[in-house]
């Protein structure tokens, strides 16, 4: 993978309390990443929910997948800068963002 520049704000579409994140990329502050953490492809997620994913949110946690390895996790709201600019998606994450919103599809009973 080459080596590339983080996310900023400037490459959201949505930042901010007022938003609903659910269902969408969002992108973590490299701040809120570990040091060895600290580079583009760790900062996107897809979230999953949790209690502070929706619109001004009544609580902080927001449940999401990694774009990068497939990992399960929780993050604050407050370590979101914002929803990713589709656009801007990495080819190496729209396999696993496709998988990630195939398996969270509902499935029908016969």
């Amino acid at each position: 993978m080459e080596k590339t520049k983080p996310f900023t704000y400037e490459d959201c579409c949505e930042t901010g309390y007022a938003m609903s994140i659910e269902g969408k990329v969002i992108v973590i502050s490299l701040s809120a990443l570990p040091k060895q953490y600290q580079n583009r492809e760790n900062q996107l997620y897809y979230c999953d929910g949790g209690n502070g994913s929706g619109p001004n949110p009544i609580g902080r946690s927001v449940f999401v997948t990694s774009l990068y390895d497939g990992v399960k996790m929780r993050w604050n709201r407050s370590d979101v800068m914002g929803v990713l600019k589709p656009e801007l998606l990495p080819d190496w994450a729209k396999d696993t963002l496709e998988q990630i919103q195939s398996d969270s599809s509902p499935q029908m009973n016969l």
